[in-house]
Parts: C-alpha cells; structure tokens; sequence
C-alpha cells in the first residue's frame, strides 16, 4: 500500500487467451485497516479474485470494488463493511 491509496501492480487477467497485466486502486490505507486490511495479506504471487470498474481512459487500471483471497476471505476496496 501507498500513502495516497492502496494499490495492487502486476494483477494478471486472462481473457480471450491473452494475458494481460493491470494495475488495481483501492481506497486510502487507513480507511482499508479500519475493516480488517493487513499489508500483509496479500503477497506476490497470491491468487485472488478481484471486482472493480476498469478505467474510462482505456488505460490498464481499475477501481477496486472489493477483493477475495484464496481463503474465501471478502474485503471491500472502499473501506466499508460487509
């Protein structure tokens, strides 16, 4: 995570057979810890599952709606609760 918001760089999506690499923006750090984000959590490499809204720039960036881990653990990217 940055000091501005929290972000997530190298996401692979596979559609089409193509691969492609997107970077994911959430909310603020603080607001992210106040429901349960750790900086920890994620780790290069982890598989996750991702719900945002792609940029309208057509550019490779997405807002991140909310977010799975491997463990069916749900954390919402705007800093609410679920």
């Amino acid at each position: 995570m940055s000091s501005g918001y929290a972000e997530v760089n190298g996401i692979k999506l596979y559609a089409k057979g193509n691969i492609e690499q997107w970077r994911v923006e959430g909310n603020s750090p603080n607001m992210l810890t106040r429901v349960g984000w750790k900086r920890e959590m994620i780790n290069p490499g982890d598989q996750l599952s991702v719900t945002a809204f792609p940029a309208k720039n057509g550019k490779n960036v997405m807002r991140l709606e909310s977010i799975m881990l491997a463990n069916d653990q749900k954390f919402d990217g705007q800093g609410l609760k679920y």
